[in-house]
């Protein structure tokens, strides 16, 4: 994620932690808990001990994984707060933009030349969903060979992959280009749609 970008306003706060003396996360001292202020309330500061993992075998790292849900639209600026076993503290901020209408960011399939088979992916700015999906594929003459229709989820904002093999759907292609649309549809109806070209070639 880079600084400044683009959110739903119901996402996921990722933060990958390290220290070589170990992460305090058990909140032993006074106000040495792993901490997040949103937008410099501290009136309403997040207490994230509980929401902290550690890589396994390993007391020197690990990651916060914390739902933020109920954001408001417009800019915001999150500041972490991390001590290790030693009480020395770390803080990181992050600015990030919200915007609620749900709409797909990228779309890509590969292999791409594909021969039988090649496999969809698309990103989209709410992450860690389950979505209807339409796969359409065109000729670039308009006309349609084939559709596919699932569900699929996602991991962070990236989809899980949807294969499509035109053998097991008796799909017959010709080399050359060919465009495909992909329609996803959100848990709360709101749908987006993208495009891309994929090319085909013989086996």
């Amino acid at each position: 994620f880079k600084d400044g970008g683009t959110v739903s306003a119901s996402s996921v706060l990722l933060a990958n932690i390290s220290d070589d003396t170990g992460v305090n996360t058990s909140g032993i001292g006074i106000g040495h808990d792993i901490t997040a202020i949103l937008d410099g309330d501290d009136s309403n500061i997040l207490n994230l001990n509980d929401f902290f993992q550690s890589d396994m075998d390993s007391y020197t790292s690990g990651k916060i994984v914390f739902p933020l849900t109920k954001l408001s639209e417009g800019e915001h600026v999150l500041k972490i707060k991390v001590w290790d076993v030693f009480n020395n503290s770390s803080e990181k901020e992050i600015r990030f933009v919200v915007k609620d209408d749900f709409r797909i960011e990228s779309v890509k399939n590969y292999p791409n030349p594909m021969q039988e088979q090649t496999s969809f992916v698309f990103t989209t700015n709410q992450p860690d969903e389950t979505f209807d999906v339409t796969l359409e594929v065109f000729q670039t003459s308009g006309t349609r060979v084939d559709m596919l229709q699932a569900k699929v989820g996602s991991q962070g904002v990236e989809s899980q992959p949807l294969n499509w093999n035109t053998s097991s759907r008796l799909v017959k292609m010709k080399a050359g280009v060919y465009i495909y649309r992909m329609t996803v549809t959100a848990p709360d109806k709101k749908t987006s749609s993208g495009s891309g070209r994929l090319v085909f070639v013989y086996p």
